[in-house]
């Protein structure tokens, strides 16, 4: 009788046992999809963050242009008033 209650015992554990590596390897398999999912987000986000640094580097470039195009635009009324001065003092001074 005592072998009996060991070799059921064993089947026991051995069912125990078989239990465990399933639900360790289901816990495994969970860990992995979890690490392939951050792996995933991470890719995401870096290509957010290139993405937005591309677009400020590109607004960075435009606001340049246009503070060129308003420099340009500032002197352009700057000589055109000096002009106009220069031309009202040799009017005034011959006449």
């Amino acid at each position: 009788m005592l072998g009996r209650k060991i070799s059921g015992t064993g089947v026991l554990l051995s069912a125990a046992a078989g239990m465990d590596r399933g639900r360790s390897g289901e816990r495994l398999h969970a860990a992995l999809a979890g690490l392939q999912e951050l792996h995933f987000l991470r890719d995401k986000q870096s290509a957010m963050v290139h993405w937005a640094l591309t677009l400020n580097r590109e607004d960075t470039k435009t606001s340049k242009h246009e503070n060129v195009s308003t420099e340009e635009l500032r002197m352009e009324a700057t000589l055109t008033l000096l002009k106009q001065q220069l031309v009202r003092h040799l009017i005034n001074h011959f006449e």
